[in-house]
């Protein structure tokens, strides 16, 4: 029964690492099949974190059947340092539960990323279990070639996207990445971030092969991979994986005093290559110049961690919880970004891994994290310079994390990252371990490891059912979104049911039945306000239509400046707002809140003669705007309307000339 466990549960960490990176809503049609009850509204996230955490389940469910049947022999041990650690990151993670802002999506995590607690507590046990059963060096040999795999396989399908080949991005919207491919990770920059995680795998298990026409596999396989992260185009990706050798050549050089760390010297110069080739390079021209868009992009990045460095000066200690920060961005997002990102664009990322603990999770997340790696590379280093057996796959490990966590710093990992991440600790840490003979101990001991153990199967069991209901929600908010009347409202409904912890399925409902004049408790959508602690101004923007559609204007009026608090500079708060008081036939208090979206945007929608004069780049917004937003001409549709129902013909006609379409095709 123990083989036939471990070969379940060798299968499953195998799947996990081939399946979740390749994995998207359209893998099916790859191989001609058209599964419509997988098609899920999200095409990318939610199906690649609904998998992981599905067979990591299922693992957990084998792993805790082996613990409480089979009696252990022997046990891993590791450094007293690294427990230590080890215990301090849990802690951390845990009591996020308890100070966190905004308890249930630290928790269950956001729409768009689904990163929670309940997600890295998924992380965690994958990562146990594999360093508790790895057992042998052919199961790590197999977990090595899988990774080398996953890397060929979503470089080779990159490449078929770069010529127009792949089959399925027809239904996506590709034009947005210039030409860069994505594969079946969703962005270029992911996939360039995933390569760093793979491709010195392919490297190390292609030195190591003693065929020749392995080793002809093996460069084949590297090749690819090389073409598929340059073809990405993603500047963090490069230096990541420069960073990884650096490291690498670095350590090993100090380690055996070879001349490989004269290799450090040499990276600056490649940097350099890059720069001048990337910028010849007529596909991508100007891809890491320091004007142009390249100019934009990094103004842009600034002044996310600058929202980022406010947010976490208010909440210093805990932070806000995981996967909040697309909640807290839009009160500290400085009004500068309007002239470079599209308006009502939340950034749901902090696009640098120390700012992102540090918003999330506070000084305790940063502090107990940095505690866990710092104790990681003194332990596994430590084997490195003693030049024990497997120093060099330590070494290697040790730089893709490097890398990884280099590149990070201009980004931000999403489920398959951290799967890899965690898979790559696992090894590490088994790679580290001693072997220690145990006695059996029976008696209350034994009665009380049975115990938990059915508790953490019950737990495990109610765990499979909210994930697959998390699948199933988004299958029919998917197919919602094609529908109208009472059938979508069932839909809607449905969906709700099944997760009733995403606040986003919460607001389309609710939306909804506001649109339809459908009758709405009140309970139910300050029930829906619970979920994110009231710190999300669609919340008040729901609550202040429903008060001034049931004639309470004083309280809506408060909704409404509460949903200015949380939002300043989005468009959408000011437009409902103006929109529900000119419904309820205020036209004069209508007008304010049109004419604060005109005070804090840039005025790119009036062109003029002047406009030559600007930069190239200032110049193609203006262009640019409406073709981008042709929703902003209804905010000079209500003003107009309102200042001629006020009597006031010039205002009105004023305005009228920024929405008739005659006049903005001119």
């Amino acid at each position: 029964m123990r083989k036939v466990l471990i070969i379940l549960m060798e299968t499953l960490w195998l799947g996990v690492f081939l399946l979740v990176p390749l994995y998207f809503v359209y893998f099916p049609e790859l191989f001609g099949l058209k599964l419509n009850f997988l098609q899920t509204e999200q095409v990318f996230e939610i199906n690649k974190i609904v998998l992981f955490r599905l067979l990591v389940e299922i693992l957990i469910f084998f792993w805790l059947i082996q613990k409480l049947l089979l009696i252990p022999k022997t046990k891993k041990t590791l450094p007293w340092v690294f427990k230590v650690s080890l215990v301090c990151l849990v802690i951390g993670l845990l009591g996020t539960l308890i100070w966190s802002r905004i308890g249930w999506v630290n928790w269950w995590g956001n729409y768009n990323r689904h990163q929670g607690v309940f997600s890295y507590l998924h992380y965690l046990f994958f990562c146990w279990i594999i360093f508790d059963q790895l057992g042998t060096g052919e199961r790590l040999q197999r977990i090595l070639r899988i990774i080398s795999l996953a890397g060929f396989l979503t470089a080779f399908y990159a490449i078929l996207q770069y010529f127009s080949l792949d089959p399925v991005s027809v239904y996506l919207k590709t034009d947005v990445f210039l030409g860069r491919p994505f594969s079946s990770l969703g962005h270029p920059n992911y996939l360039g971030y995933f390569l760093i995680l793979t491709l010195p795998f392919s490297v190390f298990i292609t030195v190591q092969a003693k065929r020749n026409f392995t080793k002809a596999l093996g460069i084949f396989n590297i090749l690819v991979q090389l073409v598929a992260l340059g073809f990405t185009f993603s500047r963090g990706a490069w230096l990541g994986i420069l960073a990884a050798g650096w490291f690498y050549s670095l350590i090993y050089g100090l380690a055996h005093k070879k001349k490989a760390i004269h290799f450090c010297w040499v990276v600056p110069l490649i940097v350099i290559a890059l720069l001048i080739a990337v910028n010849v390079w007529p596909s991508s021209k100007g891809r890491l110049t320091l004007a142009g868009e390249n100019s934009r992009s990094l103004q842009s990045r600034l002044l996310v961690w600058q929202a980022s460095w406010h947010a976490f000066q208010k909440n210093p200690l805990g932070g806000t919880g995981l996967d909040t920060f697309y909640l807290i961005f839009p009160r500290y997002q400085n009004q500068k970004l309007l002239t470079l990102e599209q308006p009502n664009e939340i950034a749901d990322r902090t696009h640098n891994g120390v700012l992102e603990t540090l918003v999330n999770t506070g000084l305790i997340g940063l502090i107990t994290y940095l505690i866990f790696l710092v104790s990681l590379y003194l332990v596994c280093l430590k084997t490195v310079f003693q030049n024990k057996s497997n120093a060099k796959l330590i070494l290697l490990g040790l730089s893709v994390l490097f890398g990884l966590g280099v590149a990070n710093q201009f980004g931000f990992s999403t489920t398959v990252h951290q799967v890899y991440f965690w898979g790559i600790v696992a090894i590490l840490l088994w790679l580290i371990s001693d072997r220690k003979q145990i006695q059996y101990k029976g008696g209350l001991l034994q009665i009380g490891r049975t115990l938990i153990g059915l508790l953490l199967i019950s737990a495990v069991l109610l765990a499979i059912k909210l994930n697959l209901n998390a699948g199933r929600a988004n299958h029919y908010f998917y197919l919602a979104q094609n529908e109208l009347g009472t059938k979508k409202l069932a839909l809607l409904q449905r969906t709700i049911q099944l997760d009733p912890w995403t606040p986003n399925y919460q607001y389309n409902l609710l939306n909804f039945q506001l649109n339809n004049t459908l009758s709405l408790n009140p309970e139910t959508i300050k029930t829906v306000g619970r979920l994110t602690n009231f710190q999300d101004y669609e919340y008040w923007l729901i609550k202040g239509e429903w008060e001034m559609r049931n004639d309470q204007p004083e309280e809506a009026e408060k909704s409404f400046q509460e949903a200015a608090v949380l939002g300043p500079y989005q468009i959408r708060v000011f437009e409902t707002w103006g929109r529900a008081l000119y419904e309820s036939g205020d036209y004069k208090k209508a007008t304010r809140p049109f004419e604060a979206i005109l005070d804090f945007m840039p005025n790119f929608w009036q062109y003029d003669d002047t406009i030559a004069k600007q930069s190239p780049l200032i110049q193609d917004a203006y262009r640019r705007f409406f073709k981008d937003n042709p929703n902003f001409r209804r905010i000079f549709w209500y003003l107009g309307e309102s200042y001629a129902k006020l009597g006031r013909t010039q205002k009105a006609e004023e305005y009228e000339k920024h929405w008739n379409t005659e006049t903005l095709e001119q």
